[in-house]
């Protein structure tokens, strides 16, 4: 999540995704960024439909609408660009430090921006940054979470027929400068399935599973919303990018214990 190398991290998912206003002239442009993407570690491409579904306060039954998104991964399927009008993403399976992700998302964003002329005119609605990191057992999630973030515990004199899953989670806005906030989600979540994926977020390969298995999750999502941020420069998006990282840094540091420290080293 810094840029110390951690040989065992516990992050399953990273993802970096900007929000635009709509550019509806993608679409055309799609066989060049496919292209220019396939000749970048980005060999497999992949059009699906998906259905949208509006709901406003003047109208009780939700709208239904379908819309386009693009999807170009590399040939293990770990790595993926994720493409509509309104937003490209980037989610890795396989990060080692941001500094290594930001510059493979700098090459991502540089080739589509010149494709689209994305730095002329275009309105930045949100930068988001997520952190997904698991790790299996109950035994771990005692060992490597502090006590603060584990959740509601049951006395020990109590006795439970199933493992009690944790589901607990903190939003609040962030300080970033005088004039931007982050939006933060940190959730601590566990499922006893071996799921070692989580359901919001997509996968195109089979998300793994073992029966009763406990996977806990500590989820790091940040967001930071604009009004009026024209870009002019994709530098403005890395350093923002930069800047949501190093709070995403201070929570995982601050959550974990030395012994997680120690064997994830």
């Amino acid at each position: 999540m810094n840029d110390i190398k951690l040989q065992k991290n516990p992050i399953n998912k990273c993802l970096i995704q900007v929000n635009f206003s709509a550019i509806m002239i993608i679409e055309k442009s799609i066989p060049e960024i496919q292209d220019a993407y396939r000749k970048n570690g980005f060999p497999n491409f992949k059009e699906i439909e998906v259905s949208n579904y509006d709901l406003t306060p003047q109208n009780n039954i939700p709208t239904i609408s379908k819309s386009k998104k693009w999807l170009f991964y590399t040939a293990d399927e770990k790595d993926l660009i994720i493409l509509d009008n309104t937003q490209i993403s980037y989610q890795v399976s396989t990060y080692k430090t941001f500094l290594e992700f930001q510059k493979s998302f700098k090459i991502i964003l540089d080739k589509f921006s010149k494709i689209v002329d994305f730095t002329n005119e275009t309105v930045i609605n949100r930068i988001g940054l997520r952190y997904v990191n698991s790790f299996e057992g109950l035994d771990k999630f005692k060992k490597y979470l502090k006590n603060e973030y584990q959740g509601i515990s049951l006395s020990e004199d109590m006795k439970t027929v199933n493992t009690p899953l944790i589901n607990t989670s903190l939003r609040c806005p962030i300080k970033i400068n005088e004039k931007n906030f982050s939006n933060l989600s940190l959730r601590v979540y566990q499922n006893n399935n071996g799921i070692e994926v989580p359901l919001n977020i997509y996968s195109l390969q089979e998300v793994k599973q073992k029966e009763d298995t406990l996977i806990s999750f500590l989820d790091i999502d940040q967001g930071l919303n604009f009004k009026d941020f024209l870009l002019t420069n994709l530098e403005d998006i890395y350093k923002f990018t930069k800047q949501l990282n190093e709070i995403s840094t201070k929570l995982f540091w601050g959550a974990i214990t030395e012994d997680a420290k120690r064997d994830w080293k």
